[in-house]
């Protein structure tokens, strides 16, 4: 039955927002879901993978994968805005890049800047020293007139890492879930660096307040390269202990 709420409340919303817009248009005059009560839903908890499960994932990537995951990483940036990364996007002068994200009111794409730690730094260069020069994503994917690898050509990554390296299955979402988690638990980075460096926006005043100030982000960088010197080093001793 949860699920079905799920389900129920899903369907809902997109009716909803399907008669809202046509009411605007005034293909019609009411909005005939407007207070229809949603289904009661059970929470359900989302999986965040601890840092040894995340680590032996990370140390069963390789290649274009491996980047593709410690660019997530070091991000706690969504899987679209990764794969859409473009080098345009990438200051190297300044050490920041540019994500760029529709989830946000009234679908308007935004940018948001970040620092670049220094492991993802060391990435983005080696991507741009073997990189095509007509390549215009970070990202390239050579089948595609597109440009860029889109969810679909990379559905089953995270299925088979996590199959190779044994461990309880989860997604590319999760990895930004993880990154905020370690974050949190660190006691060094505060609730306000860690929303902005999600990239979260909530309707309320305060929240508007605290969008609108600078965090540190230089102390974020930090965390998250000794955090990923960490879970190297626990991938290194699972590694030694397999062989």
């Amino acid at each position: 039955m949860a699920d079905g709420a799920k389900t129920a409340n899903r369907d809902l919303r997109i009716l909803n927002s399907l008669y809202s817009w046509c009411t605007r248009q005034a293909i019609f005059t009411y909005n005939p879901c407007a207070g229809i009560p949603k289904y009661p839903e059970d929470p359900t908890p989302r999986y965040v993978p601890s840092i040894a499960d995340m680590s032996k994932v990370r140390l069963a990537a390789s290649g274009e994968w491996s980047d593709l995951i410690e660019c997530l990483y070091h991000t706690a940036g969504r899987l679209s805005e990764i794969l859409t990364l473009k080098w345009s996007d990438i200051d190297f002068y300044n050490n920041t890049l540019t994500l760029y994200t529709r989830k946000r009111r009234g679908g308007a794409k935004q940018a948001d800047k970040l620092a670049m730690t220094k492991q993802l730094r060391s990435i983005i260069d080696s991507r741009k020293r073997k990189r095509n020069k007509e390549d215009i994503y970070v990202f390239q994917n050579p089948g595609r007139e597109i440009g860029h690898y889109v969810k679909e050509d990379v559905r089953d990554v995270m299925h088979n890492l996590c199959q190779k390296a044994e461990v309880k299955p989860f997604g590319f979402h999760s990895i930004r879930h993880h990154v905020s988690a370690i974050l949190a638990n660190t006691g060094r980075v505060s609730l306000r660096e860690i929303q902005h460096y999600l990239r979260h926006q909530r309707p309320t005043t305060t929240d508007t307040y605290l969008r609108g100030l600078t965090p540190d982000m230089d102390n974020i960088t930090n965390v998250l390269d000794e955090l990923g010197n960490l879970s190297q080093e626990v991938a290194d001793d699972n590694n030694q202990t397999l062989t």
